[in-house]
């Protein structure tokens, strides 16, 4: 099993969704099946309970029991898109990684300030990668990338901001504004990671569509999100634009959608319940998703293991 995130026990443990995370990082990295017990094994050992708590049976088992509750929830929501049989008292995956790349991806941006690691430069473009895969679902229309670096740095796709701009709108089937004057060759992303159009009835014409800043860093906050005037300078969109954020992590309450939406001046929210309801696996390419892969399976064998559970 994985170590409980550093972070605990503190302020996280008050935070269901940071151990339910830890459950299934615990799963995916093995491939297997992790028991209510050991669960509860380790929260004790880990200190998560005081004194008082040990002493009376109904407190003591509260967390596994609030997590369980939280794994069973996240099941009903995604259904086939949760890799997880959820028994009442077992968490069992039902594929390998293999079966799941984004799952474990999302998963692990989602818990990677709760563990040491080294530096990690791919992430955030890949991270972009599950996104439009994630939008073309969630939308039905198309979703392109946009952001920084490229995914050519030999030089095989273009490099001028110019190029880059007039490559994403044919990929997205639209043509760019004219671009005279509007850009420096210095720009790099111009604020926008993916854009995705909303299709009606087949359609994405005078419909709506996303644009996309995605985020796995912790200062995420401090972004000042994508600028809809200036990109409607740049590609003629045909839709009614609207700005939204990506991140990893898992919210999927009216509450905390609520919140965070007002917090980005009023951007559309995609957390990681909401990206992985839009199957991002289907939409991944062959080699896309092989790099997904992967990346999760190296950052998987880098987090560290409890070396023994208290029988």
């Amino acid at each position: 099993m994985i170590e409980l995130p550093s972070s605990l026990p503190g302020s996280d443990a008050n935070s269901i969704n940071v151990v339910a995370d830890w459950v299934e990082l615990c799963v995916v990295a093995d491939g297997d099946t992790v028991s209510y017990e050991h669960v509860a094994t380790t929260y004790r050992d880990a200190g998560l309970y005081n004194d008082a708590e040990s002493d009376d049976a109904g407190e003591s088992n509260r967390l596994e029991e609030d997590t369980w509750t939280e794994l069973r929830r996240r099941k009903r929501l995604l259904g086939d898109e949760y890799p997880f049989v959820v028994g009442a008292r077992t968490l069992e995956a039902l594929g390998n990684l293999r079966s799941c790349p984004s799952f474990a991806l999302l998963l692990l941006a989602a818990t990677a300030a709760r563990y040491p690691r080294r530096a990690d430069n791919e992430l955030p473009r890949l991270f972009e990668h599950v996104v439009t895969a994630s939008a073309t679902g969630l939308l039905g229309g198309k979703a392109a990338r946009f952001g920084w670096p490229p995914d050519a740095p030999d030089g095989s796709g273009p490099s001028s901001v110019l190029d880059r701009i007039r490559h994403f709108a044919r990929e997205l089937g639209l043509e760019p504004q004219s671009l005279g004057g509007k850009v420096e060759s210095h720009d790099k992303d111009i604020g926008l990671d993916v854009a995705a159009r909303h299709a009606v009835g087949g359609s994405a014409a005078g419909s709506v569509v996303f644009l996309i800043q995605c985020a796995t860093g912790r200062n995420w906050t401090e972004k000042d999100g994508v600028s809809v005037d200036r990109w409607r300078e740049l590609v003629q969109w045909n839709a009614v634009p609207v700005r939204a954020f990506a991140v990893p992590w898992w919210w999927a309450s009216d509450k905390e959608y609520n919140r965070h939406f007002r917090r980005m001046d009023h951007a559309v929210v995609l957390d990681r319940a909401r990206l992985l309801q839009g199957r991002p696996d289907r939409n991944l390419g062959a080699a896309r998703k092989a790099q997904v892969e992967e990346w999760a399976r190296e950052q998987l064998s880098t987090l560290p293991r409890l070396r023994r559970q208290r029988r």
